[in-house]
């Protein structure tokens, strides 16, 4: 990469923030990842359960595709401030997109006995941060449908009520 390219970013930050951006969406349009075409089919989903699976394949794929830039994000973040407020930025953006789904699973049932939006959003962000989703598929050369599988089965069984874990 030239210097020049590095430039006309502004500063190596916002170059990462922008290769960042282009990973994590796969194109250059302004629109957020939940407004698109993958998130949107999964939360129109009929069942809690089909929305949860469906909502973890199109981050399955994004964190396959993105994976190791997000993982050096975060590495990165840890030794340079200006990386680490994009970072923590970036982390939200996550955090909003995970309770979308929670709020659209909400609107279909209830959740676990004593949970509300925000206690199952941080459980939904705990348990499949993109790190994972990279080990699983790169590391560990998990199938994306083994991935899928298994990520849907524990949030699942983290936001459902045990009754409500089948597909309609």
């Amino acid at each position: 990469m030239s210097v020049e390219t590095v430039y006309a970013q502004g500063s190596e930050a916002a170059l990462l923030m922008s290769s960042v951006d282009r990973a994590l969406t796969g194109d250059d349009e302004d629109v957020p990842l939940t407004d698109r075409a993958a998130f949107r089919s999964a939360l129109d989903e009929s069942s809690p359960a089909a929305m949860i699976e469906s909502f973890v394949g199109a981050l399955t794929l994004v964190a396959d595709r993105a994976g190791g830039l997000l993982i050096a994000f975060e590495d990165a973040a840890g030794s340079d401030a200006a990386i680490a407020e994009l970072w923590a930025a970036a982390e939200q953006r996550l955090r909003v997109d995970y309770r979308r789904l929670v709020v659209a699973v909400t609107a279909a049932g209830p959740l676990p006995a004593g949970w509300d939006v925000e206690t199952a959003t941080d459980a939904m962000w705990a348990t499949f941060p993109p790190r994972l989703a990279h080990t699983l598929v790169r590391s560990l050369a998990w199938p994306r449908e083994r991935t899928v599988a298994w990520v849907s089965t524990t949030v699942t069984a983290l936001l459902l009520p045990t009754d409500d874990r089948k597909h309609e």
